[in-house]
């Protein structure tokens, strides 16, 4: 597994959380919360080892955690079902090679080490089933451990109730007080560990923890409520099935599925109904969870109920070995890792993937050494704050994104990062008032303009591109969409507009090869969406001018979906 991983991984920085945790492991600085002090500890271990740049190291963790994945699940499935070495190795790689637990193996992020842990503490709990004694000792330390981690361990509480219930703990309380003991020792690690790694670096990604409701925050899910409800009774149903089951049944494929289907029948006949229970009902509170919650990552929240399957699994094939032999059992065994290879792993191959150090470059190089980057999404967020505070180069421009510019405290950061910056300047503040969000960007901007060359990095998709409404006056430009469209400039006027900001904007290349739609320059993408409204309105004159001094910027590029309406439309390539 560590090897299949090894081949696939991408030889620096790969997009999505990558450039934050590549950058806290290495400064030892505080993440998003809930704030991952375990992997942001292993993590500056692995970056220990004499191979390859900080991010590569840091792959190779992800990459050892999913193998640690595959092993558990492969012993879980010899203990819980019996079956052969070559089956359980099958199902061991069936749910490392899932489409979601493929993808985290080969990049720097915390979900390969939260399959690990949940794997781990998967087999352990099936040794603490039939065993007890040490090995619920045991399970209780990784237990915390794993909570410490990921409150995805919660699928577990069902499964950790059901073995209190029938070893009958709570009789025995000095028993009970050394579990609960084993389990909140590694949960210590957050209250300790955040406020100490908060005081060792700035962190340019979410507040320092000096305070107690600032390790609230970390501690609970306060900072996500909304995100948990944003759904109402109705959508959370239709996503049980459409972003929970249908999900699950992508994530784990079909041979899985319909082999832990056949095991955990195997395994009720056999006495063993207690185990498959509570873990279905894990399965059932992931599911609930999934409905609830507004995450784009639904696969990674699903990963534990792909690794039950696989347990599960194992059963399935240790049933059909013994009705229908050995070489039923080889051939189903072959089948299903075969077909977990085939749809996890080519599609994760990002072996040849330089783009978001390149990316985080191309930004900073848009900038002399004393300028301003204002960063849109974490997507040109994280690359080059990843170049600067990790790989060291372009350290005197000066990083701000621009979702934090309400926040005092990145404020603060960014100063405790490059003495002498002033964010805001304090002649221009109208003290004694409340400034919206979009007050307070544009009060930066008239702050900044006088002092430093401004640029900013749009992600210059449709949706957002017409959100941004350029315009000469004290207020810069507009952070949303208006609620009506203001009269189309003529592309003249519109050129005239964008001579006169004092600002460049970054014209970089947007990573080849990446999950997300192309980005281009925020001029270029300006004028292609003007292009289409001249077209809208039944002007294609204006629409082709607009169009031909688009395609005449430097490092342009349009999203295909895009070019392909504008080509429909206006009959230009």
């Amino acid at each position: 597994m560590f090897g299949a991983a090894l081949a696939r991984m991408a030889p620096g920085l790969a997009l999505e959380d990558s450039g934050e945790f590549a950058t806290a492991a290495a400064t030892l600085t505080l993440t998003h919360p809930p704030g991952y002090p375990l992997y942001l500890l292993l993590g500056r271990l692995a970056l220990c080892l004499p191979a390859g740049n900080p991010a590569y190291r840091l792959s190779l963790l992800s990459a050892a955690a999913t193998g640690i994945a595959a092993v558990s699940v492969a012993a879980a499935a010899r203990l819980a079902g019996g079956a052969r070495p070559f089956a359980a190795a099958a199902c061991g790689l069936a749910v490392a090679w899932a489409p979601a637990a493929a993808l985290q193996s080969v990049l720097a992020d915390k979900y390969a080490l939260n399959l690990g842990l949940l794997a781990a503490l998967l087999l352990a709990g099936w040794l603490a089933w039939r065993d007890g004694g040490r090995a619920a000792s045991r399970w209780a330390l990784l237990a915390g451990l794993s909570l410490s981690h990921h409150a995805m361990t919660l699928y577990v509480a069902p499964a950790a109730a059901g073995w209190l219930i029938r070893k009958r703990i709570w009789r025995t309380p000095r028993r009970l007080a050394v579990l609960a003991l084993l389990a909140f020792l590694p949960l210590s690690l957050k209250p300790v560990g955040l406020p100490l790694l908060s005081r060792t670096a700035p962190s340019l990604m979410y507040a320092p923890v000096t305070t107690r409701d600032w390790l609230v925050r970390y501690l609970t899910a306060k900072d996500y409520e909304g995100r948990f409800a944003a759904y109402g009774p109705a959508e959370r149903l239709h996503r049980i099935w459409s972003q929970g089951a249908v999900e699950s049944a992508r994530q784990a494929g079909g041979p899985l599925l319909v082999l832990a289907a056949l095991g955990a029948a195997a395994l009720a006949a056999g006495g063993a109904a207690g185990p498959v229970l509570a873990g279905l009902a894990g399965v059932i509170f992931a599911l609930l969870l999934v409905a609830r919650f507004q995450i784009a990552g639904v696969g990674y929240y699903l990963s534990p109920v792909v690794a039950f399957a696989g347990v599960l699994a194992g059963a399935g094939l240790a049933a059909a070995d013994r009705r229908g032999g050995r070489l039923l059992a080889t051939g189903l065994a072959v089948v299903l890792a075969t077909l977990a290879g085939i749809r996890g792993l080519p599609g994760t191959d990002i072996s040849n993937y330089y783009g978001a150090t390149d990316w985080g470059r191309s930004l900073l190089a848009s900038l002399p050494h004393n300028g301003v980057l204002v960063s849109w999404h974490d997507d040109d967020f994280y690359p080059p704050m990843y170049v600067q505070r990790v790989l060291h180069e372009r350290e005197g421009v000066v990083l701000v994104h621009r979702p934090f510019l309400t926040r005092v405290w990145h404020h603060r950061q960014v100063q405790a990062l490059h003495p002498g910056f002033t964010a805001l300047d304090p002649a221009l503040i109208p003290w004694g008032r409340t400034l919206d969000p979009e007050g307070v960007i544009n009060l930066f901007i008239r702050s900044q303009l006088p002092r430093r060359p401004l640029a900013f990095s749009f992600l210059a998709t449709a949706e957002c591109a017409g959100g941004f409404l350029l315009r000469p006056e004290g207020c810069a430009f507009r952070c949303a969409r208006r609620e009506t469209e203001p009269p189309l400039a003529t592309p003249d006027g519109f050129a005239n507009r964008l001579r006169r900001f004092p600002w460049r904007m970054v014209r970089a290349t947007y990573p080849e090869g990446s999950r997300f739609r192309e980005v281009a320059s925020a001029p270029g993408a300006l004028w292609t969406q003007l292009a289409l409204r001249h077209w809208n309105q039944g002007d294609p004159g204006s629409a082709r001018v607009c169009l031909a001094r688009a395609a005449a910027l430097p490092n342009v590029r349009v999203s295909a979906t895009d070019w392909v309406d504008v080509r429909r439309l206006i009959g230009r390539r």
